[in-house]
């Protein structure tokens, strides 16, 4: 989201199961604002952000200690008081080095 001088509210949880080289997860976040909040989506110029949705789906496969390759699906869903709500699926896929 953007910044914004009023509040706004964020719940977010996440669910892993790890079998032997393999971890798999899924995730959601909630983030709901009050009206008037001055937060305006770029892409289609909606104002006042109501609410933002916010899933995910990981499979993390360790190649070797400290490298991972993986595949996710992120969506999101923003819904706006006024102007076009904003809608967005992403399917990621790389590989993680860590010293």
């Amino acid at each position: 989201l953007y910044l914004t001088s009023k509040s706004v509210d964020s719940v977010v949880g996440d669910v892993s199961y790890t079998w032997g080289p393999f971890l798999a997860s899924l995730s959601y976040g909630y983030t709901w604002a009050g009206s008037n909040n001055g937060l305006v989506q770029p892409y289609t110029n909606a104002t006042d952000l109501k609410d933002n949705h916010l899933a995910g789906a990981n499979l993390t496969y360790t190649i070797a200690p400290g490298l991972n390759t993986y595949a996710e699906v992120i969506y999101e869903k923003q819904n706006f008081r006024v102007g076009k709500d904003f809608e967005n699926a992403n399917l990621l896929t790389g590989l993680n080095v860590a010293f």
